[in-house]
């Protein structure tokens, strides 16, 4: 189109003179080579010219403002390797496919609102100001792909077909806000100079997050069907929020060289996703804290639990945790264990719930803000999960009550003979200490004639044999100990078909 490069026309003019050119039925003058514009203003314009041809723009220049704001495309549009100041396109149309190869774009670009009903493709282009897209929709395939971003990138309430932001590159901050992606999104070998943010996105198919470089990436209060992170780190450390959001599959990774990636998964929920592991010791690498799990395969990893002595909640990173929250956090790591048939995995996380328990009613019996009566129940309450936790590991360790059965034996075997509990009344007498002529004698009285077979019979038995307790100490240890037999051998029952069960 020749006209538009005599500069001595207006740009209403040449305005006129581009409107002819695409009505026209010659294939060729709607092709702008070289062709140099002031303002192209086609705002709430129905560009259509009753054909399929491409309006192909090729190292053209636009000065001053490109604008489609409310306008209807009905035309493919190229505008390969041109120059562009200003773009607003706010709420427009595009029916087909739109290119900008190679161009380079100066000034703000803005197509809040647009939508793109084929392809929409940025490859190799520049973008040197503030991009703007903002309720915008893709409903095929949108390609940013060797793109440079010079200044920050705003993808906000946007949904896209499938994206390609591959080998692009980001020099401030990228924005991708309550942003959803339908198809594929891909994100590799991408270069983030500083922040990438991903708050409130919802991808429903393959998400590729794989950069070579990026400083933070925040993808809290998200939703991913399928997600594959791999950042790569040359020494140092790198940071990933994922708090508060959904996982249904995926992989997490670590980079390959030297550095860690460090995952915060506070409030998340898991589903069947793979935690990259270079080492056992990695395990610290991944935040689980308040998670929720859900398909987790927590049996994949159980050697790493097993080195941290399932302590699932520590971190690299510096945090603060609460006991309530560290109690509900094993809450639910018991839970997601037991929901895939770990029952292995979820007894361990149900003792570290217990102890954190203790450990609230611990807190609670020492806060002063808090009325006496809840003090004393807290009281009673930590003591009743201290014994439990002793005798019988929380009905987890069946050996515990064996071991304290035998220790209460022993332990009232050692005391009846004492003088001030009263003895064991035998057919020869009441045996105390000390009334044997040698101290082999005194061990053998002990052992196999009266105290320890007394206290053995006393506690297996509804009735004391052939001895019996000498005072009332010691019918009061004698009566204790026959009734503890009972608790014990319950507490032993449920305990060992817990472990079966499990």
């Amino acid at each position: 189109m020749d006209e538009c490069k005599d500069h001595g026309l207006s740009d209403e003019a040449v305005h006129d003179a581009f409107l002819r050119a695409i009505e026209s039925d010659d294939r060729a003058r709607k092709r702008f080579r070289e062709a140099e514009f002031g303002d192209l203003d086609l705002n709430s314009f129905v560009l259509d010219s009753g054909d399929n041809e491409p309006i192909v723009f090729e190292q053209a220049t636009i000065h001053g403002l490109l604008n489609f704001s409310r306008a209807s495309v009905r035309q493919p549009l190229e505008f390969s390797r041109c120059t562009f100041n200003t773009v607003q396109a706010t709420d427009a149309e595009f029916d087909y496919e739109l290119r900008f190869p190679n161009a380079t774009f100066h000034g703000d670009v803005d197509f809040v609102g647009s939508a793109f009903k084929r392809g929409a493709f940025f490859r190799q282009s520049t973008f040197d100001r503030p991009l703007l897209f903002g309720g915008t929709e893709f409903n095929a395939a949108a390609s940013f792909r060797y793109a440079t971003f010079r200044a920050v990138s705003t993808f906000r309430d946007v949904g896209f077909g499938q994206a390609s932001f591959n080998e692009a590159t980001f020099e401030t901050s990228a924005q991708f806000s309550a942003v959803t992606f339908r198809g594929r999104a891909e994100f590799t070998m991408t270069e983030f100079a500083s922040s990438a943010t991903f708050e409130g996105v919802r991808a429903l198919a393959q998400f590729d997050f794989s950069p070579n470089r990026v400083g933070r990436s925040d993808f809290s209060d998200s939703s991913f069907e399928n997600i594959d992170v791999a950042i790569g780190v040359l020494g140092g450390s790198r940071r990933v929020s994922l708090r508060d959001t959904t996982i249904e599959t995926g992989r997490l990774g670590q980079p390959s060289s030297d550095g860690r990636v460090a995952y915060d998964l506070t409030g998340a929920r898991l589903g069947d996703v793979t935690l990259d592991l270079p080492t056992p010791g990695a395990f610290d690498r991944y935040r689980r804290y308040l998670t929720d799990f859900g398909n987790f395969q927590f049996v994949e990893y159980r050697e790493a639990l097993r080195d941290h002595r399932w302590k699932i909640h520590e971190y690299v990173e510096p945090t603060e945790t609460t006991t309530t929250d560290l109690e509900l956090t094993y809450l639910k790591a018991k839970r997601g264990a037991s929901s895939v048939g770990d029952s292995d995995d979820a007894a361990h996380f149900f003792v570290r719930e217990m102890r954190y328990r203790r450990r609230r009613y611990r807190e609670r019996t020492g806060d002063p803000s808090l009325p006496v009566r809840d003090r004393l129940g807290a009281l009673s309450r930590w003591f009743t999960n201290g014994f439990l936790a002793l005798v019988a590991g929380y009905g987890e360790r069946p050996q515990r009550v064996i071991a304290t059965a035998i220790s209460v034996v022993l332990t009232s075997a050692l005391l009846y003979p004492f003088e001030w509990v009263g003895g064991v009344r035998t057919a020869d007498g009441v045996y105390l200490y000390g009334n044997r002529p040698t101290l082999a004698a005194e061990l053998a009285a002990f052992a196999y004639d009266n105290s320890l077979y007394f206290s053995v019979v006393t506690f297996t038995t509804l009735g004391y044999g052939d001895s019996s307790p000498a005072g009332g100490l010691a019918r009061l240890l004698a009566s204790a100990e026959a009734v503890s037999d009972a608790f014990f051998a319950a507490l032993f029952v449920f305990a060992l078909g817990r472990r079966v069960t499990r």
